[in-house]
């Protein structure tokens, strides 16, 4: 499953994944991700991978065309997971060209923090 994390700050928009992933929640997840549109361009991510995550349901044409979407608007992002994920954070970063951390499991509010550090979301978020 993986859904929309909701009441994050201003410019920050991010997901979390558990268990199988199917398509229709990947299409569901990434239409949110385009409506961000509407409140800029600049948009930090947060990505949560809470235990196994399998994303077999998901083809690799729409991983890929998702990943297409987000280059250039992505400028910071932040992976909360464990080493077992790292290669989707690589995988990701090369492709997104942004600047990148990974958070070990329980580390959302951190993440959120280095986040709201993003140059271009000071204004954003009243700091």
């Amino acid at each position: 499953m993986i859904e929309e994390i909701a009441d994050l700050p201003t410019g920050i928009w991010g997901y979390v994944a558990s268990g199988k992933v199917s398509q229709y929640d990947a299409d569901t997840v990434m239409n949110s991700f385009d409506d961000t549109t509407s409140t800029g361009y600049d948009v930090a991510v947060l990505s949560e991978f809470i235990g196994s995550v399998d994303l077999s349901g998901v083809s690799e044409e729409i991983r890929r065309y998702n990943r297409l979407m987000s280059r250039g608007r992505v400028r910071r992002f932040a992976f909360v997971g464990d080493q077992r994920h790292k290669a989707l954070f690589d995988d990701y970063v090369s492709f997104a060209e942004c600047e990148a951390r990974m958070f070990p499991p329980g580390s959302r509010d951190a993440a959120i923090a280095w986040l709201k550090e993003a140059p271009f979301l000071t204004n954003a978020n009243g700091d």
